[in-house]
């Protein structure tokens, strides 16, 4: 397979990945998140397979440093903040994760898990299917 034909089969699947994660209209425990491929054609290490949201929200804060890198969404070292951020800084570890989760979640498609996240609703989840409006226990 040439350069050219990978990389329109990685950008294939990664459309198709974030039109699956932007779908997700209901969210469990088990909501699997689809992961994309890299810009080297491989699956993050961490990440190679449909990890449930609620594991993918246990990830410690280094896991997800080491995917929004290998995402290319965050150099090494950076924290994935725009200069607003940096200059007013963020207050807790929370938001800190929080702010690399929505990243994550932003740049896979599930950009309404994300915006949940970010609005202070998403602490926890439902057990049963409910529709996205917050994620709750």
């Amino acid at each position: 397979m040439s350069g050219l034909e990978s990389r329109t089969d990685r950008s294939r699947t990664n459309q198709n990945v974030a039109v699956a994660n932007s779908s997700i209209d209901r969210v469990t425990e088990s909501t699997l998140i689809q992961p994309k491929i890299c810009m080297d054609g491989r699956y993050p290490f961490d990440f190679s397979t449909p990890v449930p949201l609620s594991e993918l929200m246990a990830f410690p804060e280094c896991q997800l440093d080491r995917l929004l890198e290998s995402y290319d969404v965050i150099g090494p070292g950076q924290h994935g903040y725009g200069a607003r951020d940096r200059n007013f800084g963020l207050t807790s570890s929370r938001e800190s994760r929080v702010h690399k989760l929505s990243l994550l979640l932003d740049f896979l498609g599930a950009r309404q898990i994300a915006e949940v996240l970010r609005s202070g609703s998403g602490s926890g989840f439902s057990s049963s299917r409910r529709p996205l409006t917050g994620i709750s226990r």
